[in-house]
């Protein structure tokens, strides 16, 4: 089932929109001015689907019906609501090639929608793991109970929000208004009170 906790893509815009954003986030322009390409949020998810193999009565077990797919879902926001995914088995961005980061939103009005992706990866992996032939209809579980989970990758030494410099060019394929990343960094700043 899906757990009962904060939905990690509202935590991601809210973190956004406190810290970052630039109509109401708390970071200066005046803070970051030392960076020569956009300020943008970088968060990693880490997300697991899994099929223990048990009917129903969860008693009987099926190891055949046992499946699990996992993953982490790269995200990177820019300043000017420019959205940026990229899914994959590796945990760390220094792992990834940035040609692997897909442009998915960039504008105000929308720039949210740009979490589709992860979404439609969240049911690719529910189809992995429940929808098996094997599996008698009256066994089958619904997504709402299935065993999916999605958190922040938190672990050795990863922070939930974390501030990064983002370079980019514009993506020709795609067209006008899409962009491929040239460069992340982590940024550094200070808040004074």
């Amino acid at each position: 089932m899906i757990e009962k906790r904060l939905d990690p893509i509202s935590v991601i815009c809210q973190l956004f929109e406190q810290f970052v954003d630039y109509r109401n986030g708390v970071i200066t322009d005046e803070q970051v001015k030392h960076i020569s390409g956009q300020l943008g949020a970088y968060f990693t998810l880490f997300i697991r689907c899994h099929n223990l193999g048990y009917e129903k009565d969860g008693n009987t077990y099926h190891q055949e019906w046992e499946k699990e797919k996992k993953f982490y879902a790269h995200v990177v926001i820019l300043r000017s609501r420019k959205v940026f995914i990229a899914l994959s088995k590796e945990d760390r961005i220094d792992k990834i090639p940035l040609t692997d980061f897909v442009n998915t939103s960039n504008h105000d009005s929308c720039w949210r929608y740009g979490f589709d992706e992860i979404l439609k990866a969240i049911g690719g992996a529910y189809d992995f793991c429940y929808d098996n032939p094997d599996i008698p209809e009256e066994h089958k579980t619904d997504i709402k109970d299935a065993g999916i989970y999605v958190e922040f990758n938190t672990l050795f030494g990863h922070k939930i929000l974390n501030l990064v410099e983002v370079k980019f060019t514009n993506n020709k394929d795609k067209g006008q208004g899409y962009y491929n990343l040239t460069s992340v960094k982590d940024v550094s700043f200070s808040v004074t009170l």
